[in-house]
């Protein structure tokens, strides 16, 4: 083998089977898509899933800002943003600047989930050394 060189066999891109060309549903749009794909780039908040995906945001967001402006008595303990924060807790105890900071919520929203879920005995309220609340989750 000295002075031989080892030729390996390299697949081409024939071997690929290529995808149908698509055309975007959207009306009026002539775009095509990717990958079989039913909506072109412009068109993807068409596609009923990411409406789906689109409201459930909207609602986690309308949820968050009616919290922080009614406190804890509007909380769904089973909603995903108190089962974030939850689930954020289980890492260990946060102080409610970190909440917010880590979950990317208005520290008062943060007060009011909390209190929401010590009312179900899920978390513990506290204070540290130097005044700040905090919080950790109760075994469950």
């Amino acid at each position: 083998m000295s002075g031989e060189r080892m030729l390996r066999a390299v697949p081409t891109r024939r071997s690929v089977a290529a995808s149908p060309r698509r055309i975007c549903e959207a009306a009026g749009c002539f775009e095509v898509t990717r990958e079989g794909k039913p909506y072109c780039p412009g068109h993807v908040t068409l596609h009923p899933y990411v409406r789906e995906v689109l409201a459930n945001l909207e609602g986690e967001r309308n949820e968050v800002a009616r919290v922080a402006r009614e406190g804890s008595r509007v909380v769904d303990p089973e909603g995903t943003t108190a089962q974030e924060l939850l689930l954020t807790l289980t890492r260990g105890p946060r102080t409610v600047e970190r909440l917010s900071r880590e979950l990317r919520l208005p520290v008062r929203a943060v007060r009011g989930y909390l209190e929401a879920l010590q009312r179900l005995r899920q978390v513990r309220i506290g204070r540290t050394a130097r005044g700040s609340t905090t919080a950790w989750r109760l075994s469950s």
